[in-house]
């Protein structure tokens, strides 16, 4: 199979991971400080907030990892395409299938 992809595609595919990552990121990080404000409840255990924020945390650092070598790729002259069509593929397979990513991080969760 040849993927014959021009480098201005590949710079489309990069910006859209870049853009789709830095989402990722800034709407886990709100996700992990709403949960670290709002037990305020004596009847919630104090170790709830890590087990809500151990999934979040890892997809946040994958996604890093994401912006990362996007950023990396769209300054870069020549386009390194397996990188950039798997960072692409990650995020459109965690746009399809997100719930089910996390439901799979959560089911080796150490806090629950």
């Amino acid at each position: 199979m040849n993927l014959n992809i021009s480098t201005e595609r590949l710079g489309k595919f990069a910006l859209i991971s870049l853009i789709y990552a830095v989402a990722v990121v800034i709407i886990r990080t709100i996700e992990i400080v709403q949960a670290y404000f709002n037990i305020d409840n004596p009847l919630i255990p104090d170790y709830l907030f890590k087990y809500i924020a151990f999934p979040k945390v890892i997809i946040m650092t994958i996604f890093s990892a994401i912006t990362f070598v996007s950023i990396r790729e769209l300054k870069s002259e020549v386009k390194n395409r397996t990188r950039i069509l798997l960072c692409f593929g990650f995020c459109v397979s965690h746009f399809l299938f997100g719930v089910y990513i996390y439901q799979f991080i959560m089911s080796f969760n150490p806090f629950g």
